[in-house]
């Protein structure tokens, strides 16, 4: 993953660091620390984030009933 990854999906998808924080469940310093490459930001939450986001979609395999 590139350092700024988190901070180019956010733009892209129109969000504050606090929308993006609050659409992953951290905090806003968490992302803050993650756009500044202090932390890295797990592949994790990135996906999820795209994800929530729109800007990836997520495959998912249902349960057979």
């Amino acid at each position: 993953m590139r350092t700024n990854e988190p901070k180019s999906s956010r733009t892209k998808a129109g969000h504050t660091q606090r929308e993006a924080a609050e659409l992953v469940g951290v905090h806003k310093r968490t992302w803050e620390d993650w756009e500044r490459g202090i932390n890295a930001m797990p592949e994790y939450a990135l996906r999820l984030y795209r994800h929530l986001a729109g800007l990836e979609r997520l495959p998912f395999k249902g349960v057979a009933s």
